[in-house]
C-alpha cells in the first residue's frame, strides 16, 4: 500500500545538491511514481474487494436456492402411509360405488346427526334423501319443497333440513302404525296415487338395502 511514508521515502532519494530546477523535474517524477504505484495498489483493492463481493453474494445465492430446493422436495414428498390408510365413510364409498355420487362431507355428517337424534338408519336417510333432491342441497320443486329433504320450511342449512326431513319421516312411520313402505308413499306426497308411491318406495327401499351391505 502506497502512503505518505512512502512518498516521503521516495522524496529522500533527491539529491540536494541539484539546482532547483533540476530538484523540480526530480520532485515532479517522484510524485508521478507514486501516483502510478498508489493507482496500481487502489486497483488491486478493488479487485480484492470485488472478488470477496463475488464470493459473499454468490454463497447466499447458493445456501437460498438449497433452502427453497429443500423446501419443494418436502412438498413433493410421497404420502406417509398412516396418511393412505385413513379409513374412507362406507356410506360415502357405498354411494359412489352404486352411481350415486359422492355427497360430500356435510352431507354425511347431517345425515349421521339425524340418524342418532331419529333413530333411522343411516343408509335409508341417505336413500330417502337422493330420492328427493339428488343431494342437491339447495333444490325447490314446483309445489315449493326446499333442500336435501324436500321439506315445507325454507330452511337450506344440510343439518337442520335432513334433520326435519328425518322428524317429518317419522311422524308419517306414526301415522302408518311402522309401515315403512306406506310411510315413504306419505312422505312423498302420493296418498292419491298409491301405485307410483309404492313404486318409489321400493326404489329408495332397495338403496337403502344396497348402501347397508358395503
Amino acid at each position: 500500500m502506497i502512503n505518505d511514508q512512502s512518498f516521503s521515502a521516495m522524496s529522500m532519494e533527491i539529491p540536494y545538491n541539484l539546482q532547483p530546477s533540476s530538484r523540480t523535474m526530480v520532485v515532479c517524477k517522484c510524485y508521478r511514481r507514486f501516483v502510478r504505484k498508489s493507482r496500481s495498489t487502489l486497483s488491486a483493492m478493488r479487485s480484492r474487494f470485488t472478488l470477496v463481493l463475488m464470493t459473499v453474494i454468490t454463497t447466499a445465492l447458493v445456501t437460498s436456492l438449497s433452502i427453497q430446493y429443500a423446501h419443494q422436495m418436502n412438498l413433493v414428498q410421497p404420502i406417509p402411509a398412516s396418511i393412505q390408510t385413513i379409513k374412507a365413510n362406507p356410506l360415502q364409498v357405498a354411494a359412489i360405488k352404486h352411481g350415486l355420487g359422492d355427497p360430500g362431507e356435510k352431507i354425511l355428517k347431517a345425515v349421521q346427526l339425524a340418524s342418532g337424534q331419529t333413530g333411522l338408519s343411516q343408509p335409508f336417510i341417505l336413500s330417502l334423501m337422493h330420492s328427493e333432491s339428488s343431494f342437491k342441497p339447495y333444490t325447490v320443486s314446483s309445489k315449493q319443497y326446499h333442500g336435501l329433504m324436500q321439506i315445507k320450511p325454507m330452511i337450506f342449512y344440510e343439518d337442520v333440513n335432513v334433520l326435519m326431513g328425518a322428524r317429518v319421516f317419522l311422524e308419517k312411520l306414526e301415522l302408518t302404525k311402522g309401515n315403512v313402505r306406506e310411510a315413504i308413499v306419505l312422505y312423498k306426497g302420493f296418498r292419491d296415487d298409491p301405485k307410483r308411491g309404492r313404486m318409489l318406495a321400493d326404489k329408495v327401499l332397495r338403496l337403502a338395502k344396497l348402501l347397508k351391505e358395503v
